[in-house]
């Protein structure tokens, strides 16, 4: 029979995970297959993917290797979640018998983009007249929502006419733009991200820059028969249309 197989490792090959060792010592029969045990998501038991990793077949008894795709580690037979490392072991067998199954090797851990940022709303606090803040809350922690892998950090991306501006690496969950142009319109979203990529966009908030009126210069009064004429020029309206003015005599 075969020697004993050393461990697989495993490792992310895009939407694949591959699994991967050296053939043992035949022994003096060639090796006729391998089976490949992959382990669930209960730590304890393993399975054998027959139709990814079927070791009898030519082309992985050759290479030594197979690939099993994620959304089969993630199905019903393993339950593989977001942030699982992914371990196998290998037997091998020939005409006389099977070798001892390989010791546990993998290091893959299978990964995918957190949940877009929720809550996204005005940071009224930041609003000055060329200034938009945003605030937003992450979309829970844990591996059903940030998957398998923390944010690290935010993007928020804003658009005003055909200008678009990205701002990455924003490490809390606000974020104030500044130098923006008085009496436009801006479009914002958010992504999060973590190790393996940013996550879909937030939700569009749509916001218009604009502030409180300048404060008047003082006004001048004047006398013209009976009565008191105040007068004043109208001040910067920040971006919004001036509704109206409250005048109070001392």
């Amino acid at each position: 029979m075969p020697s004993q197989p050393d461990a697989p490792t495993t490792t992310v090959d895009g939407n694949n995970v591959v699994i991967d060792w050296n053939a043992p010592n035949d022994n003096g029969s060639p090796i006729r297959g391998y089976i490949i045990y992959i382990r669930q998501s209960d730590n304890s038991t393993f399975s054998v993917s027959t139709t990814d990793c079927n070791g009898a077949l030519l082309s992985i008894r050759t290479e030594t290797k197979c690939s099993v795709p994620i959304s089969t580690l993630r199905g019903t037979q393993y339950e593989l979640t977001w942030g699982s490392i992914v371990y196998a072991k290998v037997l091998a067998y020939n005409d006389y018998d099977s070798s001892q199954v390989s010791t546990v090797g993998g290091s893959a851990k299978i990964l995918t983009v957190p949940n877009a940022p929720i809550a996204v709303s005005e940071l009224y606090s930041s609003r000055t007249a060329t200034s938009l803040g945003l605030q937003w809350s992450i979309a829970g922690y844990g591996v059903t929502k940030d998957g398998g892998s923390p944010v690290i950090n935010y993007q928020v991306t804003y658009t005003t006419g055909s200008t678009t501006i990205v701002v990455p690496n924003i490490a809390d969950t606000k974020y104030t733009a500044n130098n923006l142009v008085n009496g436009a319109n801006y479009v914002f979203f958010v992504q999060a991200k973590n190790s393996f990529d940013l996550s879909l966009n937030s939700q569009l908030t749509y916001m218009y820059c604009s502030f409180v009126p300048a404060t008047p210069v003082a006004p001048t009064t004047s006398v013209s028969l009976n009565k008191v004429i105040i007068k004043w020029d109208a001040p910067n309206n920040n971006g919004a249309l001036i509704d109206s003015y409250s005048v109070q005599i001392k």
